[in-house]
């Protein structure tokens, strides 16, 4: 779908730059106990993220189909059902199962991960609100049974197991627990026994998700490189001085609050544009003009919403919610 083909191959950890969404959802456990802790209630915690996830979801939603519809290739093309589905971040593919539109899919392919938070938010909510002092041993034996569901599945390829196991999220809810962990150890400032013990769990529960992810393969050295790095960034973003110092950088921070817009924005929107321009130029061209030019420009757009409109609403929300609690 790129007008360059593999020109950018080359790139270091091009080829795993997929693993980028693991630390992704790492960020998302610690910043989601954090929000908890905060929160005075299951449904003051739900009403936060619905304010920090959908509006600005239906707004950058219906830019992407939009710009999509008017310059985009054929499978951007996503239908009216298509659209709404996504926006509410139901899964078109199960929906459209159900109904017999087995071609449905995500008005944008990125929103996969938006389905899989919102899983984390409700078992994570549930967890907390009604286990209360017993919320880990609650959310930790429900990542044993996805860590059971992902070993019978790598052992007997049943199928029953995947689809059990992919309506749980079990591919991607230990990195939730190493982000807790995380939020836990930072907030302490100490590595308990308990912090401890579940670290070591989630470590084994990644192993055997690595090992079901390559099949038994020997690992590739980006994809061991690739995978250790973001590790490695997660942790010194918290406890090494010198990187915590660049991150607070203030262009960097600018960016990171305008990057939940940037990602439901950047791939197909992008990729239309840069498809749009491959009518007139050649795939190089592409690569060196159109493809950094796009980037700065949604980044932004992207800026623009979150001050404009993602940041004030979000704002609004929490504070009509304060005054009816």
């Amino acid at each position: 779908m790129l007008p360059y083909g593999d020109l950018l191959a080359w790139v270091p950890f091009a080829s795993v730059g997929y693993l980028g969404v693991t630390l992704f959802f790492m960020i998302s456990g610690f910043v989601i106990l954090m929000t908890l802790e905060r929160t005075a209630s299951l449904i003051d915690f739900a009403v936060r993220r619905s304010a920090r996830i959908w509006p600005t979801l239906v707004l950058c939603g219906c830019l992407t189909w939009l710009i999509a519809l008017a310059i985009g290739p054929e499978q951007f093309k996503a239908s009216p059902a298509e659209f709404l589905l996504s926006i509410f971040a139901f899964p078109p593919q199960y929906i459209g199962d159900l109904t017999g539109q087995s071609d449905w899919g995500w008005l944008d392919g990125a929103y996969w991960s938006l389905w899989v938070e919102v899983r984390f938010y409700a078992m994570i909510g549930v967890c907390y609100y009604l286990l209360k002092s017993r919320w880990m041993t609650g959310w930790f034996a429900f990542q044993g049974i996805c860590a059971l569901l992902l070993l019978g599945f790598s052992f007997t390829n049943l199928g029953v197991l995947d689809k059990i196991g992919s309506l749980l999220f079990y591919q991607d809810v230990v990195y939730f627990s190493f982000g807790m962990i995380a939020f836990k150890v930072y907030s302490e400032r100490r590595f308990s026994t308990g912090m401890r013990v579940a670290f070591g769990l989630s470590a084994l529960h990644a192993l055997v998700l690595v090992l079901h992810l390559t099949g038994g393969k020997p690992f590739s050295a980006e994809f061991v490189f690739g995978y250790a790095t973001i590790f490695i960034l997660f942790w010194a973003a918290l406890w090494h001085e010198p990187f915590k110092n660049l991150l607070a950088w203030q262009p960097l921070v600018q960016i990171g609050r305008a990057s939940y817009s940037f990602y439901l924005l950047h791939q197909v929107i992008g990729l239309s544009i840069m498809y749009w321009a491959s009518q007139m130029m050649p795939g190089w061209a592409v690569a060196a003009f159109v493809l950094p030019a796009v980037i700065i420009l949604l980044l932004a757009l992207s800026r623009a919403v979150f001050l404009n409109y993602e940041q004030p609403l979000n704002r609004k929300i929490v504070e009509l919610q304060a005054q009816t609690a």
